[in-house]
């Protein structure tokens, strides 16, 4: 229950509202129920029922000294404040006083009240009569094994069953569940399938014995009448590695071809349910000087932890997936991208709000909701008949690659499913790139809006052991694969373009698995490139760019030849702000040019874009560190360059 707020610090007492000075009136709806009416001239971009709030705060992130410092003399919201940094929503109890001040009700407590029941139920009989997905997702296909929830067995125990010895196979529906395992203790409890206890979980199991996300997926699955529910921990052997990686590499069949996904961003653990809801939150009174007789109170809860260097505009409200996006843990981790993206029907369970979404309808507990979010990218549902396949799984790298794993090394097999529906050839895959348009997906770059891990230094970066994984157990992929570094990165070139141009002869690449997944974990990769190369030139400047942010370690850099800027430069490496860059030891090969305009010419320029080489602790070899796009000066140069052939590791 949210504590009532006996004392708020002098300026957060401007949430103890007077309806009088906000100029509002009192206004009657149709069926002659008071409520306040405020004049905001454009409802329809501050929101319904928002209400001005002349509140302002400057403080130092991430400390707070000013926020923590109200706290502890006692101010209610300036804890809740410090707690969950900036957005919050405002309910009330079914009474006079919510609705004068049209706030929505209060939070149901647990998901699966008979109020909510309804939603996931309608839409999914409606989804299945009249909608028409690309992809069938009642079909033959079946994983190898399921969890029978007993629904028609009355009073019997949950049993993992194998689906080869299912009677009825065609038209056998399951719900596939999307979850967090948590951090390496709570991972450690996980309820599971081992070789030692696969034919106990095949006599059945009680629901004491699951973790809490798992027993409600059960509740769940239980509640929309699914017979059998997909569960990674019960339904892979953990301690196999040949069916780990056998059933990974199947997971899109397994999401794509579930019946539903259970999606759970109200949970950051397996040790964390995700039906019951119950957000921090405070109690504000409220008497109007409108109208004396109108008093009561009104909740303020927490909806998202906001980051500090975003840019929204302070009229739009926060929408149900951004708000999903900003609080939960289960859309941070690198495994439910793809589970996420592959489902045809989701229902997800936020801390907030229960939401159903196909791609055809998308809906929540407040009523339908605008876009598709990430299905807008047509990833799920199109990228094995995009005409530009390849371009469509660059959009899909760069949402997936800041996403958090407990081990690196899985970066690879936990996109494995996505790649196989691209449907290019398993031959044709290089540890997250296509042989078709190669060159393009070489020329990533970090992405200088965003930081992510700082350990990748200049000098760890250069010492990083690229042999065999044999030799080197963290080994994820080569220094040319995005997958190698923990860092959000960017693609800006295409190669299908009528402009475009190869500036290389050759390129090949070839890779070695680790294991019998062909889009997973790889021993290690190599580049044989036939281009042209010239050193990288000493003199690194920096350059202000309009779009780039102050705050970010990765600058725009420039690089001259004499006095003649010849290209901008992406590092791959962290650096303080105080520190130097230097070209030593680097080199710039190219790998595509194309026609663009230059400001201060008529006609359009030949640009060129490549990688940053420099030579690896093998001799003989390079590895990559960066990449650049030219001016018009610095084609002019490397296009005067011999061409050479280079082996990149």
């Amino acid at each position: 229950m949210p504590c009532l707020v006996n004392g708020l610090c002098s300026r957060c007492k401007v949430l103890l509202l007077d309806d009088q000075a906000l100029n509002g009136r009192k206004a009657v709806t149709k069926h002659k129920a008071a409520y306040l009416k405020l004049p905001i001239e454009h409802p329809e971009q501050q929101g319904e029922g928002n209400i001005p709030l002349d509140y302002q705060l400057e403080d130092q992130f991430p400390r707070f000294s000013r926020l923590t410092a109200a706290a502890l003399s006692g101010c209610h919201f300036c804890r809740l404040l410090k707690d969950a940094i900036g957005k919050f929503l405002g309910d009330g109890n079914a009474d006079a006083c919510s609705q004068w001040l049209n706030l929505n009700p209060p939070l149901i407590p647990n998901a699966l009240q008979t109020n909510n029941l309804n939603l996931p139920r309608e839409d999914l009989m409606m989804c299945e009569q009249h909608h028409e997905h690309l992809f069938d997702n009642v079909s033959y296909f079946l994983p190898t094994r399921l969890i029978d929830i007993g629904l028609d067995r009355d009073g019997s125990l949950p049993r993992l069953i194998l689906t080869s010895a299912l009677a009825q196979k065609k038209g056998a529906k399951y719900a596939a569940l999307s979850y967090c395992w948590g951090p390496p203790a709570d991972a450690a409890t996980q309820f599971k399938t081992e070789q030692s206890t696969l034919n106990d979980r095949l006599a059945g199991f009680s629901l004491d014995e699951l973790t809490p996300a798992v027993r409600d997926a059960v509740e769940v699955t239980r509640t929309l009448s699914i017979p059998y529910l997909w569960v990674d921990a019960l339904c892979i052997i953990q301690d196999d590695l040949s069916d780990w990686e056998k059933e990974s590499s199947a997971m899109a069949d397994v999401y794509r071809r579930a019946y539903i996904t259970i999606c759970t961003p109200n949970s950051s653990s397996c040790r964390q349910g995700f039906l019951e809801r119950n957000p921090d939150s405070i109690t504000v009174s409220f008497r109007s000087r409108l109208w004396p007789a109108m008093e009561g109170s009104y909740n303020i809860r927490a909806a998202g932890v906001s980051d500090p260097r975003a840019q929204e505009s302070p009229d739009i409200d926060t929408t149900y997936e951004e708000t999903l996006a900003d609080v939960s843990a289960w859309n941070k981790r690198a495994w439910t991208f793809q589970e996420d993206i592959l489902s045809v029907r989701q229902v997800g369970f936020g801390a907030f709000q229960l939401c159903f979404r196909c791609p055809k309808n998308y809906r929540s507990e407040g009523g339908p909701l605008q876009g598709s979010g990430i299905n807008e990218l047509g990833i799920a549902h199109e990228l094995g008949h995009a005409l530009d396949k390849h371009t469509v799984w660059f959009e899909a790298v760069e949402l997936y690659v800041l996403r958090d794993l407990t081990r690196e090394t899985d970066r690879l097999p936990a996109i494995s499913g996505l790649a196989r529906l691209v449907g290019y050839s398993h031959e044709d895959y290089y540890a997250g790139l296509w042989r078709q348009g190669l060159a393009a997906g070489l020329s990533w770059f970090r992405n200088m809006g965003v930081v992510g891990s700082t350990s990748d230094t200049k000098n760890a970066i250069l010492m990083q052991q690229h042999g065999p994984a044999s030799r080197n157990p963290s080994y994820t992929a080569p220094s040319w694969s995005w997958a190698t570094r923990k860092q959000s990165v960017r693609y800006t070139f295409e190669c299908d373009h009528e402009n475009y141009r190869a500036e290389t002869r050759s390129i090949h690449a070839s890779i070695t698995l680790k294991g019998s997944n062909p889009f997973g974990q790889v021993e290690n990769g190599s580049l044989q490139i036939c281009g042209k190369m010239i050193a990288f030139p000493a003199r690194i400047v920096y350059e202000s760019v309009a779009d780039t942010q102050n705050f970010s370690p990765f600058k725009r850099r420039c690089v001259y030849d004499k006095d003649q800027r010849i290209a901008w430069v992406n590092l791959d490496w962290y650096l303080e702000s105080n520190e130097e860059e230097n070209g030593e030891n680097m080199s710039m090969l190219l790998l595509g040019s194309e026609l663009q305009r230059y400001e201060g010419l008529k006609r359009r320029a030949r640009l060129g874009y490549g990688i940053i080489l420099h030579p690896s602790t093998i001799p003989g070899k390079y590895i990559r560190v960066g990449a650049f796009e030219t001016d018009r000066h610095g084609m002019s140069l490397l296009r005067s360059a011999k061409f050479q052939t280079v082996e990149v590791i």
